[in-house]
């Protein structure tokens, strides 16, 4: 179950924007935008969804991405702690349902913007507007990344870079994630996975276990990533 709140004042001061907002729009925040709890696996939104709400990530983890017709996935970008979800943004901001979906990938503790409070701002304040355009442009590289990373790099080299991002975020050189969870961040078929984990193990790049990877030659696999 969501568990829904008012924020307070600490809530505004985790926001990104924090800074670009005058006095008066942090009132207006404090009486109009609310925290909520939403739990791991959760779809906050999803293709052809009318957006109502700007999210924020207080902390927390979601992931935005793509499901084609064979069932097919591949990952745009994730949205961290402290990070504004552009693509509800977009949706309010150009009037048009969302083309993604948008997934709770551990539970988050989000901070929501109605529509109309959002676009209030962009039409109003110069610094607050300049700031969203500055992260929509660093997303617009993200992607160019991606775009880049599906059309001229081989599976081999983004599961590589997949692998060593993945330690990272989690801190860990043995990682907890499965063959099928790998083939959705890629956007490939599970058993192509499956074969290039068992090359990468034959190699001694790394150990494969039950939904555990363990990472035993980081530098090898950094060198053959993009």
């Amino acid at each position: 179950m969501n568990k829904i709140k008012k924020i307070g004042v600490e809530s505004l001061q985790e926001l990104p924007f924090n800074e670009f907002l005058s006095a008066q729009e942090k009132d207006t925040l404090l009486a109009s935008a609310y925290e909520v709890i939403y739990p791991a696996g959760k779809t906050l939104a999803e293709n052809q969804t009318l957006c109502e709400n700007v999210y924020v990530v207080l902390d927390g983890l979601i992931r935005i991405y793509k499901l084609s017709e064979e069932g097919r996935e591949i990952t745009y970008y994730r949205v961290e702690s402290g990070e504004i979800c552009l693509f509800t943004m977009g949706c309010i901001l150009e009037h048009n349902p969302l083309d993604a979906i948008v997934l709770i990938e551990k539970e988050s503790r989000l901070l929501a913007i109605p529509d109309y409070l959002f676009q209030q701002f962009m039409d109003s304040n110069p610094k607050f507007r300049n700031y969203i355009i500055r992260r929509l442009l660093a997303t617009i590289t993200d992607l160019m990344v991606l775009t880049e990373e599906v059309t001229f790099h081989g599976v081999n080299q983004r599961l590589a870079s997949f692998l060593i991002n993945i330690s990272r975020l989690q801190s860990k050189t043995t990682i907890k994630i499965t063959h099928e969870a790998i083939s959705q961040e890629l956007g490939t078929a599970r058993e192509v996975v499956s074969r290039m984990l068992k090359e990468f193990e034959r190699k001694g790049l790394l150990e494969i276990s039950r939904g555990k990877i363990l990472l035993k030659d980081i530098d090898r696999l950094e060198s053959m990533s993009y």
